[in-house]
């Protein structure tokens, strides 16, 4: 049995993405050959590029700040209004191989938006480690509702993501600094060989500076799933 999160392994992502990457590829095999990853900055350090180094992936990147033809990476800020479109746009197909969305925002209602219409085998999501392991929290759906300075409350729970998608996904790793959750689509993954599926208590990681945070369960409501209080109380680090 695979201990996905053993495989960590940096090369151009930021934590040890790649080896996981790879490793989920060495079991279920490649389809298509497409990635699509939401909030890349420059490509330089970002999720899917050792799929398109070395694995001769076809990449579709966005990126609200940065643009570079040469990569296929388009800059444009994605929300829930034009997601789909920028897909059917850039002929990204219902099926493809590998989804990235770290913006560090509103990514939870990005993905669940995306996923009404297309279908990565493998999805990595950012949680955000301010949010504790028993915390089921989903904040703002619109960028304007978010603060520029001095707070930093954002995204979702890693829990919240692990509810939210178990219908259709396996939650098979959460890397070793606690940040990028990967999940696999359940009609194509090989359970026997990956270890602790959809076992969250065996698979999350703590934040290595979750100490400094403060539990938010007497600070905003706690929620399951899509559904989210949107206006929270917002509060800086402790």
């Amino acid at each position: 049995m695979v201990l996905l999160s053993e495989h960590g392994e940096k090369i151009f992502s930021q934590f040890g993405e790649d080896g996981i990457t790879k490793k989920i590829f060495d079991i279920i095999g490649f389809g298509n050959k497409i990635c699509v990853e939401i909030g890349t900055e420059s490509g330089d350090e970002c999720c899917s590029r050792i799929l398109w180094e070395n694995y001769e992936f076809k990449q579709f990147l966005f990126d609200n700040n940065h643009e570079n033809s040469e990569i296929n990476l388009k800059k444009v800020t994605v929300n829930l209004e034009n997601v789909l479109s920028l897909f059917e746009e850039s002929n990204i197909p219902d099926e493809f191989d590998f989804l990235s969305v770290d913006i560090d925002s509103y990514d939870f209602y990005i993905v669940h938006k995306i996923l009404t219409r297309y279908n990565p085998k493998v999805l990595v999501v950012e949680s955000h480690p301010i949010f504790l392991k028993e915390d089921k929290v989903v904040t703002y759906d619109n960028l304007n509702n978010y603060p520029t300075t001095g707070i930093h409350c954002y995204g979702a729970s890693a829990m919240a993501w692990f509810n939210s998608l178990e219908d259709k996904y396996d939650f098979v790793c959460h890397e070793n600094n606690g940040i990028n959750m990967f999940f696999i689509r359940k009609d194509i993954n090989k359970n026997e060989e990956i270890a602790g599926i959809n076992n969250f208590e065996m698979l999350y990681k703590e934040h290595k500076d979750l100490v400094n945070y403060v539990s938010v369960d007497n600070r905003c409501e706690s929620v399951t799933g899509i559904e989210a209080k949107k206006y929270i109380n917002l509060w800086k680090f402790y």
